[in-house]
């Protein structure tokens, strides 16, 4: 029983953050002030949990457009370690 509250739990908190990229809109380079919150919204996440974080910044149709890079601290590219990768970007309705 216990696991499940933590599932619960768990399940509640990721629905919470993609709520709060959902209530952005579109998020594309139509919208840039949508774009620049997603970053920052995803950099805050990380960083809450400890993660340390840097963009990969380029333009796009004349807008900054940023990959958002995440490592735990002490992070060594010349260790084994899991890549993970999602888009944040949405254009549309």
């Amino acid at each position: 029983m216990k696991s499940n509250k933590k599932q619960l739990k768990l399940a509640a908190q990721i629905e919470g953050r993609v709520r709060s990229l959902t209530d952005l809109g579109e998020r594309s380079v139509r919208r840039p002030d949508a774009l620049e919150a997603a970053v920052a919204l995803i950099e805050k996440e990380f960083q809450s949990s400890g993660y340390e974080t840097q963009r990969q910044t380029y333009e796009t149709e004349g807008v900054a457009c940023s990959n958002v890079e995440a490592f735990l601290p002490g992070f060594r590219m010349d260790r084994p370690h899991l890549l993970v990768g999602a888009h944040y970007t949405i254009a549309g309705s």
